[in-house]
């Protein structure tokens, strides 16, 4: 459950640090905007983003998510289902754990998972969207 309570703060700062190097925010923004976190240098990921989107990338692939620097180079929407993937990733090994807090965040974390990809599901059959697309956008599920 710490794994991913961390892995989200982490997701959570690269989101913001991106689109305020979009926007073109200040220090300022980051500085109330960004939680610290154990993965990187909080101070150093708002100074890359307040360089620009390539400086943003390039101090995320000195990293543990230089995965996300690429994804985040090509598309966002990618970027976030490799989030929601990587945090089903984390909570598999609770699987494991016959007793505690663990298994019982796990299956809530599950059950919102699913509960998003039938929403997805579901907009995308109304504004028509091929089938292809449709399980690309797809999260992994917690089975």
């Amino acid at each position: 459950v710490i794994r991913v309570a961390n892995f989200k703060c982490a997701a959570a700062d690269i989101k913001i640090a991106y689109r305020g190097c979009l926007t073109g925010k200040n220090r300022e923004f980051y500085d109330a905007s960004l939680c610290p976190c154990e993965q990187f240098d909080i101070t150093l990921l708002a100074s890359a983003a307040l360089e620009g989107k390539e400086e943003l990338l390039d101090y995320l692939k000195t990293t543990s998510y230089k995965d996300a620097a690429g994804l985040l180079a090509g598309d966002f929407v990618a970027f976030e289902k490799w989030c929601d993937d990587s945090v089903m990733d984390i909570i598999r090994t609770a699987k494991a754990e016959p007793f505690g807090f663990a298994p019982l965040a796990a299956y809530w974390i599950a059950k919102e998972t699913e509960l998003k990809n039938v929403r997805m599901i579901m907009s995308a059959k109304q504004n028509g969207f091929s089938e292809d697309s449709i399980f690309e956008r797809m999260r992994k599920l917690y089975v």
